[in-house]
């Protein structure tokens, strides 16, 4: 018997318990010129809905932010964010607000973020665009063994499926804030896993993506493959291969090639808590198996350029701060983790030294050397100073809007 995801359906059950509150998704500003509520992923999701952490494979309490205008964007905009590796979408609320002063429509979004891309894909260059296309449109590309063992199907935890259900949630509880079908597109159905279907998928073209960090990886292979608006990234788009072996396989001794397995080191919880390394395995696909080429140095290939639509990369700003430990100026044999080897591949020229409002944007790759010791925000770093909540600096909300401005009049 086919089962049924039907998104924005009635979804029996699992709306019963949803409920979009008011809650703590207001910016360090005064609240004005937008409306927020959160949404928790545990009571509009099933419960194999989860976040995949090795810690707690049950966790699927995280909050998503929902935003609505005061005064809309014409052409009813929506601004999809995911945030980074083990990031919560509350690290961003000073962004989300700016973008709904700026007239869009907000969702942040609790995906699945909490197993990191390099540790899923070693050094297999294919294997990155296979798991992006796992993680947004919910196809069984066999990452994630975990889910397997657990019964959990890859469609429940995908982008698509979250955000639909976040959409749901909206419609039946704040229905008469916006029509949020809208942001539904129901002529786009399909079957992301044999014995599941969508009964539609994100209307993308009524959308920009945006992220941070890996949030800003996955929000760079939605830009190529997705009709979005435009696509707004912090800190990446960096897959560039994993070379550091040791850090992934205590055992590894080798000095070129993927590791033998990969590990990971895991605090253990209850109290007392230590830590030990784990094999993590299981968790992602021996890629060679799937016909993968092994290479730590090269590109992931949904970076290349010529594998990108038409004009799709001028769609594409990118963010970085040269204080970023991934910031890496090297373009050589063997780049790292480095956002602007990898940007300078899809032929974007970094402007350097943004550290005011800019007139404009330039090739879309803007780079501050601001400090980032001058925030306040625990963890403050070039990582996150020009995202994060208590990081950035005073110019920045000028600078989003600018970004805003750019999607709005494309």
């Amino acid at each position: 018997m086919r089962k049924s995801l039907t998104v924005l359906a009635c979804l029996a059950g699992a709306l019963v318990a949803a409920r979009a509150a008011h809650a703590d998704c207001h910016s360090e500003k005064l609240p004005n010129g937008y409306r927020c509520w959160s949404v928790a992923t545990s009571k509009i999701a099933p419960g194999q809905t989860y976040d995949g952490s090795l810690s707690d494979p049950k966790g699927n309490s995280d909050e998503n932010y929902v935003y609505a205008p005061d005064d809309p964007a014409r052409g009813t905009k929506l601004l999809l964010f995911l945030p980074g590796n083990n990031g919560p979408v509350g690290l961003h609320r000073d962004y989300y607000a700016a973008a709904a002063k700026r007239g869009f429509y907000v969702i942040a979004l609790a995906y699945r973020n909490q197993v990191h891309t390099p540790d899923l894909c070693g050094f297999w260059p294919d294997c990155y665009g296979k798991l992006y296309a796992q993680q947004v449109d919910g196809h069984d590309n066999g990452f994630f063994g975990h889910d397997a063992q657990a019964g959990y199907v890859p469609a429940y935890n995908s982008i698509t499926y979250r955000f639909g259900v976040v959409l749901a949630a909206m419609l039946k509880d704040h229905g008469d804030v916006v029509d949020w079908n809208v942001f539904w597109n129901y002529g786009a159905a399909y079957a992301p896993d044999p014995g599941y279907w969508y009964n539609g998928a994100p209307a993308w073209s009524h959308i920009v993506i945006s992220g941070h960090s890996q949030g800003g990886e996955v929000a760079t292979w939605i830009t190529k493959n997705k009709n979005v608006i435009a696509g707004l990234v912090f800190a990446a788009p960096y897959a560039t291969l994993d070379n550091n072996h040791k850090s992934d396989d205590v055992e590894d001794t080798t000095t070129n090639g993927p590791p033998h397995h990969m590990e990971q080191f895991l605090s253990l919880v209850p109290p007392p808590a230590h830590l030990v390394w784990v094999d993590v395995t299981a968790w992602y696909t021996p890629y060679p198996l799937a016909g993968g080429v092994a290479n730590d140095h090269a590109y992931a290939t949904y970076l290349d350029p010529s594998t990108w639509p038409a004009h799709r990369i001028d769609r594409l700003f990118i963010t970085a701060n040269s204080f970023d430990g991934i910031y890496n100026p090297l373009n050589g044999a063997a780049p790292g983790h480095n956002v602007k080897g990898a940007s300078m591949n899809l032929g974007k020229i970094p402007t350097e030294h943004v550290n005011s409002c800019p007139a404009t944007l330039g090739t879309g790759f803007n780079v501050s050397d601001w400090d980032p010791a001058n925030g306040s925000a625990d963890g403050c770093d070039g990582h996150h100073s020009m995202i994060n909540d208590n990081c950035t600096p005073i110019w920045i909300k000028c600078y989003w809007f600018l970004l805003f401005d750019a999607a709005l009049a494309l």
